[in-house]
């Protein structure tokens, strides 16, 4: 369960990040509105900064997609790493005009190498990662608007505004900079709970709120 609170904030913290603030954006949408992607980092941020969803078919359809970035003029895509693959494979066949902005990418880690495939087919100026859990309403990380090309390509960017992350060992000891250990997340995204299962909510977070990612 999330509430209310969650999704404003994540919403409004997430549109912030990717630049939905600069000017009047229209974003099409590739993602099912029922996951953290499509309710959140979609709708909540569109709604958030005023910025125009294109929802180009009733069903996933990587064609009629790239068909609406070329005739809505979209200036942002938002979608998962394998969307991408898609919509690269049907522009390389089509080669349409598209000058997309920004591409958004959540879901699933993004290799390097398909993000420089998405600059080079898709002709986007900048791609962006999103991580995070359905726990955590939507993002955790996100990249900056100010990250040169390398942190793009290789990395999920930066915590997101006033959430606190840390790095914790088997017995949930804080490991020093540059070791292993599992990410647990603390700030406004943390989840009410799972409904009507008080035993794994408990499991999850922590008595100082501390959600663990696994």
């Amino acid at each position: 369960m999330v509430s209310h609170y969650n999704l404003v904030n994540n919403a409004f913290f997430i549109g912030q990040r990717n630049e939905l603030e600069t000017k009047h954006h229209k974003i099409c949408v590739q993602v099912p509105f029922f996951h953290a992607f499509g309710c959140t980092i979609t709708i909540g941020a569109a709604i958030s900064h005023g910025a125009t969803m294109v929802v180009p078919s009733p069903r996933y359809n990587p064609l009629q997609n790239l068909k609406a970035i070329k005739e809505e003029n979209c200036t942002i895509i938002h979608g998962t790493p394998t969307m991408y693959v898609d919509l690269v494979n049907v522009q390389s066949q089509y080669n349409e005009n598209i000058s997309p902005e920004i591409a958004v990418s959540g879901g699933a880690l993004c290799s390097p190498e398909l993000f420089k495939k998405m600059k080079k087919h898709l002709n986007v100026n900048k791609v962006k990662s999103v991580y995070g859990l359905t726990e955590t309403t939507a993002c955790v990380f996100q990249t900056m608007p100010s990250d040169d090309e390398e942190k793009m390509l290789n990395t999920v960017g930066h915590v997101c505004d006033h959430l606190e992350v840390k790095l914790v060992d088997e017995n949930n000891k804080v490991v020093p900079l540059g070791t292993p250990g599992e990410l647990c997340v603390r700030g406004y995204t943390t989840m009410l709970g799972y409904w009507e299962d008080r035993e794994k909510t408990d499991e999850m977070i922590d008595n100082h709120h501390w959600l663990k990612t696994g």
